[in-house]
């Protein structure tokens, strides 16, 4: 587990010099994780019953209809515009990390010694070091674009089922830690994330100075 918390810290270091777009991104994703998927059905849901009520004769739900129907419109345009800046965001953090991580890694190799380069495979340590530095971008889009969302999700569902069921809440609450740390677990194993293949040199990469 060692070798993945390492990785994703040294990750989380190079990002947080960025701050204002991180904040962004932490601020503009619940809106949009929440708005399409949970909030416009519920209005939605909301419209059908007003026009069930209002076609057997309740004149009193029109004005909801209204209602219901401009906040649907300006949810739908708060989705777009959140997803728009977001991925904005998101493009420009990248391009700031992977530069400020391919500089780390570069002024590590220059720090090495003469020998290390004559004894040791410097080819395969550079290759593995650029590899380091682009998974930063796969990885930093499943956390943005498909772990949070779905953790903000997930929490709205909790929310909602406690006020129908606390047996169903803690249900699907241990259902749903059971599975992160089996994902999280799997994602160890498969050392998915971590920076190298052969521990020797796994190692040295790991001990990066920080910045």
């Amino acid at each position: 587990m060692g070798t993945t918390k390492t990785t994703f810290a040294m990750y989380w270091r190079a990002a947080k010099h960025y701050r204002w777009q991180v904040t962004v991104l932490l601020t503009l994703l619940p809106i949009a994780a929440l708005a399409s998927p949970v909030a416009i059905p519920y209005f939605v849901s909301q419209i059908i019953t007003e026009l069930i009520n209002f076609s057997n004769g309740d004149e009193a739900t029109r004005n909801q209809i209204v209602r219901h129907v401009f906040i649907v419109g300006f949810l739908l345009f708060v989705d777009l515009v959140a997803w728009r800046t977001i991925a904005y965001v998101m493009s420009a953090l990248q391009v700031n990390v992977l530069r400020d991580l391919e500089a780390k890694v570069h002024r590590w190799l220059l720090q090495l010694s003469y020998s290390f380069h004559i004894q040791s495979f410097s080819g395969s340590l550079i290759a593995k070091g650029k590899r380091f530095v682009n998974e930063y971008e796969r990885i930093s889009e499943t956390v943005y674009y498909d772990f949070i969302p779905i953790g903000i999700k997930l929490a709205a569902i909790s929310v909602v089922l406690s006020f129908q069921s606390l047996t169903l809440t803690a249900l699907f609450a241990v259902w749903m830690i059971s599975y992160v740390a089996f994902m999280f677990f799997l994602s160890d194993s498969n050392r998915s994330t971590a920076l190298l293949l052969q521990r020797p040199i796994r190692t040295q990469l790991l001990i990066l100075p920080t910045r």
